[in-house]
């Protein structure tokens, strides 16, 4: 049973090119945190952003930052962080804050009724989105979806959004076995908690589509990462059973 402030909370956010969106939320976390009763440390992790995101990072004495020396993916970065993490719980959240914080105690209470893993989701009847993607990135999200619970066999309805709350020990015990480096990490990392046996309950939380992502600048950007989550995707359940890493 895990007792409110009685451990510490890691919280992870990976950062591409978020010189724009980054300060609004490290203001809204430390003004958060600061009225918690939970210990936090938080990891902004760098994935090899060319405009201010590292000196932002840095000029908050209480934010732990890291910088992979190049980008490799949203997947290398959270798994980067979560490696670094220390705390007994770790939160990954987006930079854009697209999830209020307030979300966390939702997640925070699956977990304390004895879930491995608690992940945000959008879709759910107990979600609310006051602020929805457009309609064309909506209707993409919707076939990678089923093209996820078809492949990889996962039943959640949002394997995407950028809210989970993992125990330490499974977070670790499954992050050094996932090898995915971009934004189709998330289906692996379920995959793999899946195989090993934790358990996982899918949480509906609020949220706001933020717009401004780096990694989605433009039509062609957006088609080449849709195109690299569903190779990513298929190879997922090859990789893990060829090479036994599950």
């Amino acid at each position: 049973m895990i007792e409110s402030g009685a451990l510490d909370v890691t919280i992870v956010i990976p950062a591409f090119n978020e010189a724009n969106r980054l300060p609004r939320t490290l203001i809204a976390l430390t003004s958060w945190i600061a009225a918690r009763p939970e210990h936090f440390e938080v990891i902004v992790v760098d994935d090899g952003s060319t405009d201010e995101t590292s000196a932002i990072a840095n000029d908050y004495s209480t934010i732990r930052f890291s910088a992979l020396p190049c980008n490799q993916g949203k997947g290398a970065a959270v798994r980067h962080g979560i490696l670094l993490a220390t705390g007994d719980l770790i939160l990954m959240m987006d930079a854009d804050l697209a999830t209020p914080l307030s979300e966390f105690d939702l997640l925070k209470q699956s977990i304390a009724s004895g879930a491995d893993v608690a992940i945000g989701s959008r879709p759910l009847r107990t979600s609310t989105l006051s602020v929805r993607q457009p309609i064309l990135r909506e209707l993409a999200g919707r076939l990678f979806n089923f093209i996820v619970r078809t492949v990889s066999g996962l039943p959640f309805q949002d394997t995407q959004c950028g809210f989970k709350l993992w125990k330490a020990v499974p977070a670790k015990d499954c992050f050094t076995r996932c090898i995915i480096d971009g934004f189709a990490f998330d289906v692996e990392c379920l995959v793999v908690a899946k195989a090993l046996g934790y358990s996982v309950s899918e949480v509906g939380v609020k949220w706001a589509h933020q717009p401004g992502a780096a990694a989605f600048g433009n039509a062609t950007s957006y088609f080449r990462h849709a195109i690299r989550m569903i190779v990513d995707t298929v190879a997922i359940r090859w990789n893990h059973k060829a090479t036994k890493r599950v």
